[in-house]
């Protein structure tokens, strides 16, 4: 159940807010979630590969922190956040 729960947030926690900010224009909810999930699991290797070749290790404070990037920018940006909303 936690490795479950592990994958669906490092897909999630990365892959809402990036398909928020490219993704404007996709309306149709089942074609947005699967785009989402796709964004977040390229979004996690991507990181994980990163964080791999530049030697940092992969405990929970990097990945995570590698992995709320994107909804952090969202949050802080507030022209993307306005544009996401519509």
């Amino acid at each position: 159940m936690r490795i479950a729960l592990t994958i669906a947030v490092l897909t999630f926690l990365p892959g809402i807010p990036l398909a928020m900010a490219l993704l404007r224009n996709v309306r149709d909810a089942l074609s947005w979630i699967s785009l989402a999930i796709t964004l977040g699991l390229l979004w996690s290797t991507a990181v994980t590969f990163g964080l791999t070749v530049f030697h940092i290790p992969l405990t929970l404070g990097s990945v995570g922190g590698a992995n709320l990037l994107p909804a952090l920018l969202l949050v802080t940006n507030t022209r993307a956040l306005r544009s996401a909303r519509l």
